[in-house]
């Protein structure tokens, strides 16, 4: 895996993993069902990784902090407008 690969001959340098679709649900259906799939792959590659110190993403036109692969997390919140949260289940 090209990441991994980069990440190992990166090992002594600060790094931030930047991707789109955020590896983690943030709670809001309708964009956790665009979330990145197998999430689980990513996780652990960054967790082999101790110098990688965020993971940035966007996609959810919201900010959100959270933690992944034992670094934080963090989503960009959107620049043309805010998706609205609404942390119920829809049905």
């Amino acid at each position: 895996q090209w990441l991994d690969q980069a990440l190992r001959e990166a090992a002594d340098q600060p790094t931030l993993v930047m991707l789109h679709h955020p590896p983690f649900a943030c709670g809001i259906a309708h964009m956790d069902r665009q979330r990145l799939r197998h999430p689980e792959a990513l996780e652990a590659i960054i967790a082999r990784h101790p110098q990688v110190e965020r993971v940035l993403c966007g996609h959810l036109h919201r900010s959100l902090q959270t933690r992944f692969a034992g670094t934080l997390a963090c989503v960009a919140p959107g620049v043309s407008h805010q998706v609205a949260l609404d942390l119920h289940p829809e049905g």
